[in-house]
């Protein structure tokens, strides 16, 4: 699966096609501010998002209750201390 944020969707799809991500056996694409997204234990999660107080926060709680069996955690910038701290906790 792979877990965004409104822009780096829109990077990603700038990047490469969907086709492509297919292709990498990526076949899940969730925002991760979506209402109703479902446990999936069974599959792993690449996250990547730009790090922002809001994103930070929908991460953590997340992690808190993960629904995913595995997260690869990916950053568009240099993530600050308190968000370390934050995803850490």
């Amino acid at each position: 699966a792979l877990l965004l944020d409104k822009e780096t969707t829109a990077m990603v799809s700038m990047v490469i096609s969907r086709s492509q991500v297919l292709e990498k056996e990526v076949f899940l694409f969730q925002r991760i501010d979506a209402q109703g997204r479902g446990q999936m234990l069974h599959l792993k999660a690449i996250v990547f998002l730009r790090p922002t107080r809001d994103n930070i926060e929908l991460l953590a709680k997340e992690l808190m209750s993960p629904l995913f069996g595995e997260y690869h955690l990916f950053f568009s910038n240099v993530l600050s201390n308190d968000a370390v701290r934050t995803l850490a906790q």
